[in-house]
């Protein structure tokens, strides 16, 4: 499919005579780079695919992105979008160096779940997302194949509430707010960031 969208793509730009075809265009090689980008190649050097014994499909993934800048900068902002949304939203936790010494393999498996969250979306952005939308099963099991994460996150869920372990988890839009909040906070100096952080904050229901 992604190399279609692509084919497609560079196409509708190359000959399109009015907006409406070369906006199909980049929006068709923008989904191919997001494929590329996200599905496949973050997968791909996770070792996802090893056992394949492909030459192409490998840990050693060679990365093709070059095409046109619309579609490039449109995949970057969704990269962001997914990639932060699992690593920076409001509660989740950081852990210093000194903290990560001498850890246990369950202390390990328990600052994965606390240092993720995941995302809810249809299974087009669960793909669009290389299955990251799931991001704390890809940080517990990063070797696994992502498509299974969907199936193993109830799972995951249910065994952190059983032992009253947080499970992070929300609709993408509002947590891209309190990524913002967070940037700032981490950013600037304390007093700045306190009346920056203002502008991201969210209104919490009573």
């Amino acid at each position: 499919m992604q190399r279609y969208l692509e084919i497609s793509g560079r196409i509708l730009i190359h000959f399109s005579l009015e907006p409406v075809s070369w906006a199909l265009g980049v929006a068709s090689l923008s989904a191919a780079h997001i494929l590329e980008n996200m599905e496949i190649g973050h997968n791909v050097i996770h070792g996802q695919y090893d056992f394949m014994k492909d030459e192409k499909f490998n840990s050693d993934y060679e990365w093709t992105m070059a095409g046109n800048i619309s579609a490039q900068v449109i995949r970057n902002l969704w990269s962001f979008a997914v990639i932060y949304c699992g690593h920076l939203p409001e509660g989740n936790y950081s852990f210093t160096e000194q903290k990560m010494e001498a850890e246990t393999k369950g202390q390990w498996y328990f600052r994965q779940i606390l240092g993720s969250s995941n995302f809810e979306g249809s299974l087009w952005v669960h793909i669009m997302s290389g299955h990251l939308s799931h991001q704390i099963e890809h940080h517990l099991y990063p070797d696994l194949p992502a498509w299974r994460y969907r199936e193993m996150g109830p799972k995951v869920e249910e065994i952190c509430g059983r032992y009253g372990i947080p499970y992070q988890t929300g609709k993408m839009v509002p947590m891209l707010k309190t990524v913002a909040s967070s940037m700032v906070k981490y950013s600037v100096p304390d007093v700045a960031s306190q009346k920056l952080g203002r502008f991201f904050k969210t209104k919490k229901n009573l």
